[in-house]
């Protein structure tokens, strides 16, 4: 009571779904969904790419507009975290927003019972809020290194309500929680 365990939160910050109802019956689909699959595939950037030599395939190489416009939403309380942990500014934030990911990340068509199209998907803070959370997780490490607080799992690490770290980890999450759910509406527009 009174703490937070950032490994017990983890690095998929902010992960949820989303749903939206289309104007589309099922008769509307065409038999074969491959040609709609595709066309989400080109305008949602998904995976990642291995390498540092090589562009992220799962992020914008150079975002479009909105994206960039949905960000101005986001940029300053992102400065202001960064401001006291730099190590956060090397995140790909604005390039993410509004990709999907990896891992159990996806957008999928569905139908309901009366046979309306829908579109779901579920996402996450993509890397920033990965980076959140490991930066964070390894912080909480070193409070209880630095305070000589030895306990049985290094991943029960925590902050302590009150403190600096305790205020700038619920910041950060509360942000990383913003930029996801932005994400999932740029990718639902």
């Amino acid at each position: 009571k009174g703490a937070i365990i950032p490994a017990a939160v983890g690095v998929d910050i902010g992960c949820g779904m989303m749903a939206a109802r289309t104007s589309l019956m099922a008769h509307d689909l065409p038999d074969n969904l491959e040609g709609v699959r595709s066309s989400i595939e080109q305008a949602v950037p998904h995976g990642r790419s291995v390498g540092r030599n090589k562009r992220d395939k799962g992020s914008w190489g150079d975002p479009p507009e909105p994206i960039v416009t949905a960000w101005t939403s986001l940029a300053e309380r992102f400065a202001r975290i960064v401001e006291k942990h730099k190590k956060l500014a090397r995140a790909n934030s604005l390039v993410h927003l509004g990709t999907l990911g990896t891992g159990n990340h996806f957008i999928e068509i569905c139908l309901d019972g009366e046979q309306r199209v829908w579109v779901m998907l579920h996402s996450g803070s993509r890397g920033i809020g990965n980076a959140i959370g490991n930066y964070f997780i390894e912080l909480a490490r070193e409070d209880m290194r630095r305070w000589y607080i030895n306990l049985p799992e290094r991943d029960l690490a925590y902050f302590p309500e009150g403190t600096q770290h305790f205020n700038d980890y619920v910041q950060a999450v509360s942000w990383a929680q913003d930029f996801a759910a932005v994400n999932r509406r740029m990718m639902m527009t």
